[in-house]
């Protein structure tokens, strides 16, 4: 028998084949594969073989997603950039340093700078700052490369789209109910078409953001069928293992 993070991956497995004809989809989970088991056994399940005995699905190759502090951060180490913000950093400096698409276009920037303003340094704080906006925005704006198949936190997903969704919601998600209500509907607003949640057992569903204090039982039933998402999701459920 299946424990609850292989049967789990076999729920997601499922969900995968049935929307084989869908271009982008989504894992999303609240937290990162680093703070949750469950996370990260159910994508390592779902890399390693095929799931399930009369119907075999799978595997599913789901790289984890670095948000864009991350890779900001990777870039402003390849950069050489001084740890004190206050530090003046030679814009002729950066260009010394291959590191992909965002270096490109940091560079095209510091030059329409210097042009406009005539400035040829800028602080490590300021460089730091126009780093990070330039990594959201291509990141937002399909910039950076994205694949078939993705995973990543709910932080990271945020301002993108995809045709469909799955979340996986641990026991390490945040218990407080205004911010759990708040995370689970980001995450399921980024699909298009079809949105799955699924957590690691039906106790699970006790804790917010599926429960909420002083909601009655058929009130929680009708806010569960009918979340507040837009109308062109028109797929959901909600899985245990």
């Amino acid at each position: 028998m299946l424990n609850p993070p292989g049967l789990a991956a076999w729920e997601l497995a499922v969900q995968l084949r049935r929307w084989s004809r869908l271009r982008e989809i989504a894992v999303i989970s609240p937290v990162s594969m680093e703070r949750s088991t469950f996370v990260r056994t159910v994508l390592t399940r779902i890399a390693e073989k095929s799931l399930g005995k009369q119907v075999r699905v799978g595997p599913y190759q789901i790289p984890w997603e670095d948000g864009s502090d991350v890779v900001a951060e990777e870039l402003v180490a390849a950069l050489g950039l001084p740890e004190d913000r206050a530090a003046l950093v030679d814009l002729d400096d950066l260009r010394s340093v291959a590191a992909g698409r965002v270096q490109a276009t940091l560079m095209k920037w510091a030059d329409r700078w210097r042009s406009l303003t005539g400035v040829s340094r800028l602080t490590s704080g300021e460089l730091r700052g126009q780093i990070q906006r330039l990594v959201h925005h291509q990141r937002v704006h399909g910039a950076v490369a994205r694949r078939r198949l993705s995973a990543m936190t709910v932080h990271a997903a945020k301002n993108r789209e995809f045709d469909a969704v799955a979340v996986l919601w641990p026991y390490e998600a945040t218990t407080d109910q205004d911010r759990a209500r708040r995370l689970l509907y980001n995450a399921i607003t980024r699909a298009r078409v079809a949105a799955v949640v699924i957590v690691p057992n039906e106790k699970r569903l006790e804790l917010p953001p599926f429960v909420e204090r002083r909601m009655t039982t058929p009130r929680l039933r009708s806010a569960l069928a009918q979340p507040p998402v837009p109308e062109q999701v028109v797929e959901q459920q909600v899985l245990w293992s």
